[in-house]
């Protein structure tokens, strides 16, 4: 019985499942995927793991189950050969390979195979991880002899370290003889339901683990959902925030206020900005890229300042789908529609008295919070800059987000490397969104500049939801 540091009752038998395989073929990359652990050391140099090393899988302290990290095999064929040998009836299985342990015990012959061999001695079943990318050498069916003779159930893993996995049909053919079944999986590149697959195949081959791995499952699919909507929150509790921040500064009557301007409107812009790169710090937190370090901006556009002009023409809606979300939406005062349509009206956009951005929304940002002069009777000014009530605004910081998303949902934890930059490498995601999701956005930026905080509340609840949706759809691509 498995318990958590509170002692409350877990999973009710462990599961370990050793991950082997020749030195260098991406054991480690497939830990660390597994596990979602970017601690776990990957290590281009063969041989650098040199004991086993159990790694616990758990969620909110229960644990689920355990990988084995094992050595590379260094003289397979010697051991399989050695094995042949030895194996009678009444020696086979797990106390043949006790005996192994045994019987080189102390001695400087497969002292390294002997860690290997306590690894499977411990284990409930085996991931094989091989590199399709190269091909079948005589060691390789050594190793798999090996394996089958432990009589432990077996899930080959073919984990191609380059684009051109060339040799897979010829691994698939000898893999078929020896293993109970054979997935491919990409520890750079694999999804959750990458993950969710694996665990439902050792499912299918051992029907005993069967009520345990369902809990597993399920466990690890309720996590996954409550990380989405954690990761939703998050995203539209920064745009709330945003949209609802001011800067005030004091300066003196009779003062050129230009300069009180500048650093008032710099502060605003610097402090949006830390709050985005919070809320970024958190969406990878939620994901568990806890030692991972972007030397670059996930995706070429968050590399640019969020109120730079080249930002506000990528992201966010065109004035097309401004006009038609405001108008539908009721948005609170502004210029009229007919800016965004070049003077082009369909007759009912005189009666609504919608939020357009002019030309500067798609090349200023930082000259879209509104300036105001507020007179105080004690010989001072106060310049107030902000809340920002352009209409794209909140497009534009839901785009950024669900941009920075695409990349942490995407980069696994075996990964070491620079970020590769998102498929979507043009436009952001909201442009694609239907007219009713845009116009739940317009609600709540009204209801926020209206201060009505009932309907900010329900409001919020549905675009929650929304943005939830666009999370699974992003990760699943």
């Amino acid at each position: 019985m498995i318990r958590d540091k509170e002692g409350n009752r877990g999973i009710e038998s462990m599961l370990t499942l050793a991950v082997v395989g020749h030195p260098n073929e991406g054991k480690s990359s497939v830990l660390a995927t597994l596990a979602e652990d970017d601690a776990i050391r990957i290590s281009h140099v063969p041989g650098e793991t040199q004991s086993v090393d159990v790694i616990p899988v758990s969620l909110d302290g229960v644990e689920l189950f355990r990988l084995a990290d094992t050595p590379g095999f260094q003289n397979p064929e010697a051991i399989a050969d050695w094995i042949r040998k030895t194996t009678t009836p009444d020696l086979s299985g797990k106390p043949l390979f006790e005996y192994f342990s045994a019987e080189f015990s102390g001695k400087t012959r497969f002292r390294h195979d002997r860690e290997l061999i306590r690894g499977l001695i411990g284990a409930s079943a085996i991931l094989y991880v091989i590199d399709g990318s190269r091909p079948v050498r005589s060691y390789d069916l050594a190793e798999m002899d090996i394996l089958r003779m432990s009589g432990l159930p077996r899930v080959a893993l073919i984990n191609s370290k380059t684009d051109a996995p060339r040799f897979v049909d010829d691994w698939k053919k000898v893999l078929s003889l020896h293993f109970s079944a054979i997935r491919f999986f990409d520890a750079h590149r694999a999804k959750f339901n990458d993950r969710i697959a694996l665990i439902e195949t050792l499912r299918s081959i051992q029907q005993e683990w069967e009520p345990i791995l369902a809990k597993v499952a399920s466990a690890l699919k309720e996590d996954w959902l409550h990380r989405m909507h954690t990761c939703a929150g998050l995203i539209v509790d920064h745009v709330i925030d945003a949209i609802e921040f001011s800067v005030t500064a004091e300066y003196p009557i009779r003062t050129d206020f230009k300069a009180y301007e500048e650093r008032a409107r710099s502060s605003y812009t610097h402090t949006i900005e830390q709050k985005e790169v919070r809320c970024f710090e958190q969406m990878k937190h939620l994901f568990r890229h806890r030692l991972a370090e972007f030397s670059i901006q996930p995706h070429p556009i968050l590399g640019d300042s969020l109120f730079s002009s080249h930002t506000w023409r990528m992201l966010g809606l065109s004035r097309r789908q401004l006009a038609l979300g405001a108008a539908a939406a009721g948005a609170v005062g502004g210029v009229a529609l007919d800016l965004a349509f070049s003077g082009l009206t369909f007759g009912v956009f005189t009666a609504a008295s919608a939020v357009v951005a002019g030309s500067t929304a798609y090349m200023r940002g930082d000259r879209l919070a509104e300036i105001r002069i507020l007179h105080n009777s004690l010989g001072h000014n106060e310049l107030r800059i902000g809340p920002n009530r352009d209409p794209n605004f909140p497009f534009v910081l839901i785009d950024r987000c669900l941009l920075h998303f695409d990349t942490i949902s995407h980069w696994t934890h075996a990964r070491r490397d620079t970020p590769e930059t998102s498929s979507n490498d043009s436009k952001g995601f909201t442009g694609s969104w239907p007219t009713q999701s845009i116009q739940t956005v317009m609600r709540l930026v009204k209801a926020i500049h209206k201060g009505h905080l009932g309907e900010v509340d329900d409001t919020r609840k549905q675009l929650v939801d929304l943005v939830v949706e666009e999370l699974h759809r992003i990760s699943s691509r």
